[in-house]
């Protein structure tokens, strides 16, 4: 073998060993789940909230018509600014590609006060790939959780302004 040869084997060799490290990585990186889910609207009923009384979140969710098949939407979530679950809706049936469902959520706060509200949806489909999508989104671009503020019951006093 000459060593034009040798270093062309070399060459090959090394691809070859490349290639095969990095072509399962290259998979995972690049996979993007079949379902797409996201939230395109959520209203607050009543408009003014009442400590201790009921509260209804409809959040509008929507499975991407380039979803490649329908997906189950397991849960609508609204969650406060700590991350805690103020309320959830479970078990609401499949969305197919293109498809939106409008999800009622009731919750209630003790408080009165303001309070940094968020969204979550979660969907899987028929291969156990999951999806989930925040209202508002948490990109860096995007606002904060929307915020709004339930007035006191007959019952519970209003709150004290605090002094800086």
């Amino acid at each position: 073998m000459n060593v034009r040869s040798t270093r062309a084997a070399t060459l090959v060799a090394a691809c070859l060993l490349v290639t095969s490290v990095l072509v399962p990585f290259v998979g995972v990186a690049g996979a993007v789940p079949d379902a797409r889910v996201s939230i395109t609207d959520a209203t607050v009923t009543p408009a003014t909230p009442t400590a201790g009384a009921p509260i209804t979140v409809a959040a509008t969710v929507r499975l991407s018509a380039g979803s490649a098949s329908a997906a189950d939407l397991d849960r609508v979530r609204v969650v406060d600014g700590d991350g805690d679950v103020l309320g959830e809706a479970t078990g609401l049936g499949t969305l197919s590609p293109g498809e939106t469902l409008t999800v009622p959520v009731t919750l209630t706060v003790d408080e009165p006060g303001a309070y940094d509200l968020s969204v979550v949806a979660a969907v899987s489909d028929s291969d156990d790939e999951t999806a989930t999508a925040r209202y508002p989104s948490r990109s860096p671009s995007s606002a904060a959780p929307r915020r709004w503020r339930s007035r006191p019951t007959a019952r519970s006093p209003a709150p004290t302004p605090r002094s800086r």
